[in-house]
């Protein structure tokens, strides 16, 4: 299996590789954030490299043998164990979709009804990117359905754009092996055609989430809802 690649946060420069790392493991979810964790020995020469907000690839190994990549994702808290058997670190990992988190929609906002196919509602969340991160691929799917929020992340406004949706079949997709990363939003078969076994395919699975509270930008909302909200542009 490839080793971990570092990248820094906002270059997305590749740093080094952790040849060292262990205790690889990865939480996958069609409708979901993914998140995945792995563990350095606290000793390790390369682990300054591992700061919080930063980048890494994550791989495994198919069925045949062969490296696949599963994803890139954000370095997020880190939790460190010294004692006098065990020194390590671990750390846990997001998505890159969790970039999304960053920017917010502000204010009331209404988007879609007729003549705006969903392509166009995901394309318009997708610009308010600060840093332009994502772009929309492909998207399967062309409904015409009315959509509001009110001071919502870029990541709950998207995952809502399916919501409204008749259909059960629609899978996110991401391709962030090239930059700006992609999102698709496919249509999928319902027919089951494998399977997934603990033990088989699947050697383990750990999630550690630490609601470590991130500050990147402040917003001063005032009182009250839509156009009658409260406000502070006169002063």
């Amino acid at each position: 299996m490839k080793p971990i690649a570092v990248y820094e946060g906002n270059s997305r420069k590749r740093l080094c590789y952790l040849q060292n790392a262990y205790d690889i493991s990865y939480k996958k979810r069609s409708t979901e954030l993914w998140y995945a964790e792995f563990t350095l020995p606290y000793g390790d020469p390369k682990r300054k490299y591992c700061s919080s907000m930063n980048f890494v690839d994550i791989w495994d190994v198919d069925s045949s043998g062969k490296d696949k990549y599963i994803g890139l994702f954000r370095i997020m808290p880190q939790a460190s164990e010294l004692s006098m058997s065990t020194s390590k670190v671990v750390y846990t990992l997001e998505h890159a979709l969790a970039t999304l988190l960053d920017d917010t929609i502000l204010g009331w906002t209404e988007i879609g009804n007729l003549g705006v196919p969903t392509s166009n509602v995901i394309t318009y969340i997708l610009n308010k990117q600060i840093v332009k991160r994502w772009i929309l691929g492909v998207c399967d799917y062309v409904h015409y359905y009315l959509y509001g929020w009110q001071d919502e992340n870029l990541l709950g406004a998207l995952y809502s754009v399916v919501n409204s949706f008749v259909e059960d079949d629609y899978r996110w997709e991401f391709d962030t092996t090239k930059y700006p990363w992609t999102i698709n939003l496919r249509k999928v078969s319902t027919k089951a055609i494998t399977d997934i076994r603990y033990g088989k395919n699947i050697n383990g699975i750990k999630k550690t989430i630490d609601p470590t509270n991130l500050t990147t930008r402040l917003y001063c909302y005032g009182y009250g809802e839509a156009d009658n909200k409260l406000n502070l542009k006169s002063v």
